[in-house]
């Protein structure tokens, strides 16, 4: 089984985790990316291209919450569905690279997630 197989099966059972159960929901497009309780999906900024290469995804979220607590959420959620954070701050799993962008002060904020081969984001 792949880490990404693990993963989306782990997501499938959320129950299992505190705070993948926090999120209580994924992303429509990337059923094993979470979302953080406090965010709506911005189904309009999906972008979803499945090649032989990799996938490219583009995610956004949108809602009342502290940029440090959407940055602690994915800190302790990413590791658990197979990430590892990265010296750059980026995230690797498998061939895979996730950039997390968290946008807005104050209350509302934007979150912008990219997933892309990791062989081509280099």
């Amino acid at each position: 089984m792949t880490l990404r197989a693990a993963a989306a099966l782990m997501a499938a059972l959320w129950g299992w985790s505190p705070a993948v159960h926090a999120a209580g929901a994924f992303f429509s497009a990337v059923p094993d990316m979470p979302l953080m309780s406090a965010l709506s999906e911005v189904p309009s900024a999906t972008t979803v291209f499945d090649k032989p290469e990799g996938r490219i995804v583009a995610l956004a979220a949108t809602g009342s919450a502290d940029r440090n607590a959407v940055l602690k959420f994915y800190d302790q959620t990413l590791p658990q569905l197979g990430w590892r954070k990265a010296p750059d701050g980026s995230w690797r799993r498998e061939d895979e690279m996730l950039r997390l962008e968290v946008k807005g002060s104050g209350r509302i904020v934007e979150l912008r997630i990219s997933i892309a081969p990791s062989r081509v984001t280099r």
